[in-house]
């Protein structure tokens, strides 16, 4: 082996022989995952067409000493609760979950109607339809406050967030974040300095999709800049994709010896 390759492979083994923790696994993943999306992926409809937001969740799995794995089956948080919560707009905290939808202009109309208005405005409207019906242009559409940046700003304050022990602290979100705001540290709202205040606890950041906005096509190039760059604040070890992939749902990590690996950034290239 030359003394590149195992100046990388330190590196790359390194964060993880400190790490005292159990060790994640792909196959737990996959499970943990399912039931994530099964249980609390949130929908809604409008005019007879689902409609699934974008939404992100911050879970605290316990560490189950007699299997040695993390059992999200003690999880108490009821499913129904945090999806109705979510829905509405809100931020859930509650005894192992905190989780959001994105809060974006003008989909708040149709998603949260009844919802308060969570924005700075000169209207007196209390609700996102009475916004809508007073000023139908008061945001310019895509404005919006992501779900991932809106749970973290809650997490600062969760009770649970202490006393992590050997307990699995698991950030999903349903796509990677985006390059122009989430992990663009220029950006005010990126969640990159949010998340650095959790890497001494056993943290995992995992998502499923790859992100691409609206009428546009953002170049892989950024996507895995992106990707590199929350993985130089949390570890790169840390990043996976969990995602289906004929019919199955497969995990995998998103360090290939220091670099981005493919699938993380690219549906056509395979997971690893």
């Amino acid at each position: 082996m030359g003394l590149l390759s195992w100046m990388v492979l330190s590196l790359t083994v390194l964060p993880l022989a400190a790490n005292k923790f159990p060790p994640v696994n792909e196959a737990q993943l996959q499970d943990i995952v399912l039931r994530i999306l099964n249980g609390y992926r949130p929908t809604y409809e409008v005019e007879g067409q689902s409609k699934s937001p974008m939404f992100s969740l911050v879970v605290r799995i316990p560490f189950n000493g007699k299997t040695t794995k993390y059992d999200i089956s003690q999880v108490s948080d009821a499913a129904s609760t945090v999806k109705k919560t979510i829905l509405d707009c809100e931020v859930y905290t509650g005894t192992n979950i905190v989780a959001a939808t994105v809060l974006r202009w003008p989909d708040v109309v149709s998603q949260c109607p009844n919802g308060r208005v969570q924005w700075r405005t000169r209207s007196q409207a209390r609700t996102w339809l009475e916004a809508y019906r007073q000023n139908p242009e008061l945001f310019t559409d895509g404005t919006a406050d992501h779900a991932e940046y809106r749970i973290l700003q809650k997490l600062q304050s969760w009770p649970n967030i202490h006393n992590m022990g050997q307990d699995l602290l698991l950030f999903y979100v349903y796509a990677s974040p985006c390059t122009t705001r989430c992990t663009n540290s220029d950006n005010r709202y990126n969640i990159l300095s949010l998340l650095t205040s959790y890497v001494k606890f056993n943290m995992v950041f995992v998502f499923s999709k790859v992100h691409q906005p609206r009428n546009a096509n953002i170049p892989e190039e950024n996507l895995r800049e992106g990707l590199m760059s929350l993985g130089g604040k949390i570890g790169l070890q840390r990043i996976f994709r969990c995602d289906k992939v004929n019919g199955r749902m497969k995990c995998a990590n998103c360090n290939d010896n220091g670099n981005v690996a493919g699938w993380c950034y690219d549906d056509n290239k395979p997971p690893a």
